[in-house]
């Protein structure tokens, strides 16, 4: 986890960072030479260090009303913006070290893979979680519970023969140990961290099972689509829209663990403007926040399962001067600057 620090005044935002590299030395004894190095960054802040914000999770949503559910919980946030443009918050999981990242995607499956993308490559977190609404598809799971996917189905692919249609499904099972801290903690009081209703018995389940992501809005209970679902993907307990675009992008990051945690809007059966009508989606946003938050607030106490931090890959730079000195600059923590050559037995270039 991120160590606690010392909050540095941040002075805007900028799509290029220059730093003055002085003082470079070739291998071959030539003299120092200074050379001026441009560094996309989202935040010019004052700590290099900063940079990325220390970032240790990715929270990622389709809708604002999700989005709003998860920062209403954050303090010291903070506003980046990646060099593309696309615009994330930072702040810290209260009662813990953890800072964490937010952003909105809107809606569908490469939206989410776009941003987790985006994300991964601004701030390198150890973990992702994707978090939003779902329609229920078993009868046993009530509005307002929580489904934690197991495993992520990508419906939609398939081949069309003649008077029949052939699927050919993606799937991504969930990161194990996040899956075994999610586990362990809805056996705990964990509604106690960020629930209103700190009561003996949590006023919501957690329900841990597939889901399953495609391009449509399905508000159905009969039709092709539920057909299908019912045939090919009979232990899917939930239907959404973005998970799968956000598991593809995390596998190809890394990969990248990522979990998905869904509240339950709606039973998918043709009364899905009334259910919403009611307030639906914002609780069920705010029931799927609270868990994913004290899923955070777990990994600040016990230690944070993921991958090791790596430099953001805005900064690492090869560079070529004069057809001479080439290498690499990374830029590490602590504002410190190193620069590697390539071993003597591959060409330069």
């Amino acid at each position: 986890m991120a160590a606690p620090r010392t909050a540095n005044s941040c002075r805007g935002i900028v799509r290029h960072r220059k730093f003055l590299a002085n003082s470079v030395s070739a291998s071959k004894g030539q003299q120092h030479t200074s050379h001026e190095f441009g560094v996309r960054s989202g935040m010019y802040c004052e700590s290099m260090s900063d940079m990325n914000g220390d970032v240790d999770a990715v929270l990622l949503t389709a809708l604002d009303l999700e989005y709003s559910a998860i920062r209403a919980h954050l303090i010291n946030i903070r506003t980046q913006v990646h060099p593309i443009g696309t615009h994330f918050e930072t702040g810290t999981v209260p009662g813990t070290s953890t800072r964490v990242a937010i952003a909105a995607a809107g809606e569908g499956n490469r939206a989410a893979a776009v941003l987790v993308e985006r994300a991964n490559a601004l701030f390198r977190p150890n973990i992702a979680l994707f978090i939003g609404i779902a329609g229920a598809l078993h009868t046993d799971i009530e509005l307002g519970d929580v489904v934690v996917a197991t495993r992520v189905y990508g419906y939609h692919g398939g081949k069309a023969e003649p008077g029949e249609f052939l699927t050919r499904p993606r799937a991504w099972d969930s990161p194990h140990e996040l899956l075994q801290h999610a586990r362990y903690l809805s056996r705990t009081r964990w509604w106690c961290h960020f629930s209103p209703h700190p009561a003996d018995h949590p006023p919501y389940s957690i329900h841990f099972r597939p889901i399953a992501a495609g391009d449509v809005v399905l508000d159905t209970p009969t039709g092709p689509l539920v057909d299908l679902i019912r045939r090919h993907y009979n232990d899917v307990a939930a239907i959404e829209m973005e998970s799968a675009g956000a598991a593809e992008a995390a596998h190809l990051n890394g990969p990248l663990p990522l979990l998905t945690i869904r509240g339950i809007s709606d039973r998918a059966d043709g009364q899905k403007e009334v259910t919403d009508a009611s307030g639906s989606q914002q609780l069920a946003s705010a029931h799927a926040a609270e868990f994913a938050l004290a899923l955070l607030t777990r990994f600040g106490n016990a230690g944070q399962p993921g991958k090791p931090k790596q430099p953001p890959a805005s900064d690492r730079i090869s560079i070529g001067v004069g057809g001479d000195i080439s290498g690499q600059l990374v830029i590490g923590t602590g504002n410190q600057v190193t620069w590697s050559r390539p071993p003597p037995d591959r060409p330069e270039t």
